[in-house]
């Protein structure tokens, strides 16, 4: 006698085979949804950005920064009697809504991070009461 069992994965099946021997027989069953590629679009950042936002709260941040092809990013036209929190360091992007960022003090923080539609602005949240706008020009 031959028993029926369902697996959706054929890496089961082949353990199964083995375990089992050839006295039992599998049926595979595959969904669809479970092949398909996911069709969130990967935001990219890579760029030079000129910050927007004139918040009291964001003026330790570079006015223009630079994200590169090689997960560095720097501040350009930085005036030398101001510190900021970003001036030259690592960055890493995270599910199109996190952004970590290496700062002055070698700390690396998360900051959640959204783009605009059309991907020419970023809003990045310093904190509950402070969001830092960056428009993309290169």
């Amino acid at each position: 006698m031959l028993n029926k069992i369902k697996f959706r994965s054929k890496t089961t099946v082949l353990w199964m085979l083995l375990y089992f021997g050839s006295y039992t027989s599998f049926e595979f069953t595959h969904k669809e949804s479970e092949t398909q590629m996911s069709k969130t679009r990967t935001v990219s950042i890579k760029g030079i950005w000129l910050k927007i936002s004139k918040n009291e709260c964001d003026k330790s941040y570079p006015a223009k920064i630079r994200f590169g092809e090689n997960g560095i990013y720097q501040a350009l036209e930085k005036p030398e009697s101001v510190f900021y929190t970003w001036d030259v360091g690592t960055y890493e992007m995270k599910d199109n809504a996190k952004i970590l960022v290496s700062c002055a003090n070698d700390k690396i923080e998360s900051y959640k991070i959204k783009f605009s539609r059309d991907e020419s602005e970023c809003t990045i949240t310093l904190g509950k009461q402070c969001h830092l706008v960056y428009k993309r020009i290169s």
